[in-house]
């Protein structure tokens, strides 16, 4: 506080001079002014000044003038006024309509009052010059976002803890039936998404989560959830982002990939020829070189065996994609009761993937061997080998109008993975099966231990 200038005016110079003193006493920078002309001509040319002291009733320009004239020169300029016990309304008056920071009453019973109402006034002088800048970095800050979110593709709305809309960027308006902050969310989203709002809700208790859906008018898009958290990490609301999907067809991936690894096998097979055809200059299978040049060959068929796995693989997943499905076999067909679906021999848990149905659940609009295709499109996406050894977990469960089919990995290797979801070539199969060819919902999210992927249907 030490070092900002005081101005104290009072036409009674012996007062002014005690209060001057006092001050300078207290280690602060202190001018006096023996009327409001003065002071006003020292405000313009010695300013600028921190805190205004001046006497309500003085000849010429008031106290009450001289503290109008100070709030518009400086508005950032408190001002205490000295006032007779008589004038005290006025004083008061000066507090609630010019804008004084606070009135002392002659005669002071202690010239202590004074400096304790200048060190207040200086305080309150910085805490609001503070909390401006906060202002104004936040104001810049949140022009920068709006930037971002405006050269962004996604549309992006963020939700407060009350569920009300707190911000949506321009690409957000086709989703909302009205743009305005303070509305409900729920009320101003298209039925569609606030279902899947509501249904995440229900099942992921708000946990970060991806659905790909298709919905009429819009197509096919991926939806983003994430709550949003306080500093102390208390819930503070929630930010949705809304993309259209345009993905190329899941064929086309899959014999991209096929034909790498046939060229891959390829180059195998080549270095494997030219390793063998090395054994005809030699006339004993002793010599170093004979022995080098085996060691080559025998690596060679081991890659060999490796890449001949993995075309297998890619093979198998070329054939599952929805572009090469016997005709019918991608029909929604008629309504299916999973617990009748795992009573048939063809569909039944192989001993890696594991069914996990309750008792009572509804039934779901979906051709039986299509729900197993998405299943073991989720359990093959590493390929055939490592199938062998995954234990995938299928748990069905009812809820928010629709069956949720929840895939998790459970094999020892992934369970001290990472929280991350794979949007691997898999999940593109998967996409398309459940939301193009059945018009469910495809969700992707993570707990402590795994990634999920989750399955939804509309009950019948």
């Amino acid at each position: 506080m030490v070092g900002k200038k005081i101005l104290v005016v009072d036409d009674d110079e012996s007062f002014r001079e005690l209060m001057v003193s006092h001050l300078q006493k207290k280690g602060f920078k202190v001018e006096g002014a023996q009327d409001g002309h003065y002071a006003i001509q020292l405000l313009r040319s010695h300013g600028p000044y921190a805190i205004l002291v001046t006497d309500m009733m003085m000849p010429g320009i008031s106290g009450l003038e001289l503290l109008r004239f100070a709030k518009k020169f400086d508005s950032d300029l408190e001002v205490i006024v000295i006032t007779a016990s008589g004038s005290v309304e006025a004083a008061i008056s000066a507090l609630r309509e010019d804008g004084a920071f606070d009135f002392l009453t002659k005669p002071l019973g202690m010239m202590a009052e004074l400096s304790i109402a200048v060190d207040r006034a200086l305080r309150y002088r910085d805490l609001r010059s503070e909390r401006e800048v906060l202002n104004h970095r936040r104001a810049e800050e949140a022009d920068r976002i709006h930037s971002i979110l405006a050269a962004t593709r996604e549309a992006v709305l963020a939700v407060d803890s009350d569920e009300n809309l707190e911000l949506a960027n321009k690409k957000a308006e086709i989703y909302l039936t009205e743009r305005k902050a303070g509305l409900k969310i729920m009320d101003i989203l298209p039925d569609d998404i606030a279902a899947i709002v509501r249904g995440w809700k229900e099942t992921f208790k708000q946990e970060t989560a991806r659905v790909t859906a298709f919905l009429p008018g819009y197509g096919v898009i991926h939806i983003d959830l994430s709550t949003l958290h306080t500093a102390s990490g208390d819930p503070d609301g929630w930010v949705m982002t809304i993309r259209t999907r345009d993905y190329e067809p899941v064929s086309k991936k899959y014999s991209e990939n096929l034909l790498a690894e046939l060229d891959e096998m390829i180059g195998v097979q080549a270095g494997l020829v030219k390793s063998l055809s090395g054994f005809s200059r030699f006339t004993g299978m002793q010599t170093p070189e004979a022995r080098k040049q085996l060691g080559t060959a025998a690596a060679y068929l081991k890659k060999l065996d490796q890449s001949t796995h993995k075309v297998k693989s890619a093979i198998k997943l070329y054939r599952c994609s929805p572009e090469h499905q016997p005709a019918g076999v991608l029909a929604a067909g008629p309504f299916v009761d999973l617990k009748d679906l795992l009573g048939k021999t063809e569909y039944s848990s192989d001993g890696t993937v594991h069914w996990h149905i309750p008792e009572r659940i509804s039934p779901i609009k979906a051709a039986p061997n299509l729900i197993w295709q998405a299943v073991r499109a989720f359990h093959m996406q590493n390929g055939e080998e490592e199938a062998q050894e995954k234990a995938t977990i299928v748990t069905a469960e009812e809820a928010a109008g629709w069956v949720w089919l929840d895939l998790v990995d459970a094999s020892p290797k992934a369970k001290n993975g990472s929280r991350s979801v794979d949007y691997s070539i898999c999940n593109e199969t998967l996409t398309q099966i459940v939301v193009d060819r059945l018009g469910g919902q495809y969700w992707q999210y993570a707990d402590e231990n795994h990634a999920h992927i989750a399955l939804t249907f509309p009950v019948s």
